[in-house]
């Protein structure tokens, strides 16, 4: 299995045009706040997730979801759960469907895997 290929982007235009009205960026060095990220692979979205350490989960997700590049975007914390949902009911990505991932898990939860 190849590493995944995450690059920093300084123009808007390499994201995938459908995350570009939710100001999302494409990172190299990630950040350490809370965010939304999007795993994706052949430019299709495949799993979309929550973080306060993006750096720390990937680590978690690169032997077991196939994704070649991650975006992300900066969402408070207290907001984390809701806009997770509905990114993953709006784009419905095959790594987040029934069986994949427990819904009922709140964030803290997530976050001690």
């Amino acid at each position: 299995m190849t590493r995944p290929q995450v690059i920093y982007v300084n123009e808007a235009t390499l994201v995938p045009p459908q995350l570009l009205p939710l100001g999302v960026k494409e990172v190299f060095i990630s950040p350490v706040v809370s965010c939304i990220y999007f795993l994706c692979k052949d430019d299709r979205i495949v799993y979309i997730g929550q973080t306060i350490n993006l750096q720390n989960r990937l680590g978690q997700h690169i032997l077991t979801k196939g994704f070649d590049k991650v975006y992300y975007m900066e969402v408070r914390e207290d907001e984390l759960n809701r806009i997770e949902a509905e990114l993953i009911s709006y784009y419905d990505p095959e790594l987040n469907r029934t069986g994949n991932m427990s819904e009922t898990k709140t964030f803290h939860e997530r976050q001690r895997r």
